[in-house]
């Protein structure tokens, strides 16, 4: 806006520097010539007077006042009027004109600009006041500042606190939840509960009782050996058909990844009256290889360390 008006401002001088051209050269024509009036104005005489003084002195008619104010005058021709004068006159009012208006423009631009910086400065003013006002009232002291050091470090430590303990709870509901089909096996009483000090206990090997009749049994040092009629039941602790060699009952995710579980039978030695196989020699006492249980066996792969190579 500011680029237009100084564009506008510099043609409206330009206008000013013609006109005063033009009104020197007026003026050096009107003292050149030989008239004494200039050539762009009327006559200065009073038509009237002299209308009348041109009927006195006719002596051939003499009209009556009420005949002179009937007739009409008779006002005289014009001059001729210079139109470089009319043209000088227009671009004079138009540059006033135009001059005025920009005045008007910058005033108002002045003033407006003016307002601007006042409020600036007002706002300025206000701001600084309410930051000085804010340091010296609300800033804490260095007591208040500690306990709300520990107000957060406390809050802090509650967090993790609380955190740690939904882990926790949720790792613990992992390792009781069962794999699928041992609640159905609890249920049939195909695996036995131990109810130690009132808490129930599951096999990871389920075992069952049975009681066989043995004629033949094995000896510590793997001989085989005959048993005596009358000592020929033994009471053994076998592992189920579907849990023996393969793996035990864990929860779900509670062994690490790459843990590897297996049931195996456990075997023990029950005494007996036995001899050596297909012999006659005396009966004594001696111990037969039994049956005993079923354990659970784990096996954790090992990482193989990368060795350095010696440079």
């Amino acid at each position: 806006m500011l680029e237009r008006l100084a564009e506008r401002g510099i043609k409206l001088a330009e206008r000013e520097s013609m006109a005063e051209e033009l009104l020197s050269r007026l003026e050096h024509h009107h003292l050149a010539s030989t008239t004494t009036e200039p050539p762009q104005f009327r006559h200065k005489r009073d038509h009237l007077g002299s209308f009348l003084r041109d009927s006195h002195s006719s002596h051939h008619q003499q009209r009556t006042p009420s005949h002179l104010l009937q007739e009409q005058p008779v006002y005289p021709e014009m001059l001729p009027y210079s139109e470089a004068y009319s043209e000088l006159e227009e671009l004079v009012d138009d540059t006033r004109q135009d001059v005025a208006r920009i005045e008007e423009v910058i005033a108002e631009v002045e003033e407006e600009e003016v307002s601007r910086a006042v409020q600036h400065q007002f706002l300025v003013a206000g701001l600084l006041d309410q930051m000085r006002d804010k340091r010296q009232t609300s800033r804490p002291s260095r007591e208040e500042r500690r306990q709300a050091r520990q107000r957060r470090r406390e809050e802090r430590q509650r967090r993790r606190e609380e955190k740690k303990g939904k882990r926790n709870e949720k790792k613990r509901k992992k390792r009781l939840k069962l794999p699928p089909g041992v609640e159905s096996l609890i249920r049939d009483s195909t695996i036995e509960l131990h109810d130690e000090d009132g808490e129930k206990f599951i096999d990871c090997c389920p075992t069952k009782r049975i009681f066989v009749k043995k004629m033949v049994g094995k000896a510590r040092d793997n001989r085989a050996m005959d048993i005596e009629e009358n000592h020929q039941q033994f009471e053994e602790h076998v592992c189920l058909e579907e849990y023996e060699g393969k793996e035990c009952i864990f929860p779900v995710k509670a062994l690490k990844r790459g843990t590897v579980t297996r049931c195996v039978q456990q075997y023990s030695y029950s005494q007996a009256l036995t001899r050596p196989y297909q012999s006659n020699k005396d009966w004594k006492y001696g111990y037969v290889q039994t049956r005993s249980g079923c354990s659970c066996q784990v096996s954790v792969k090992r990482k193989n360390k990368k060795k350095k190579r010696k440079r």
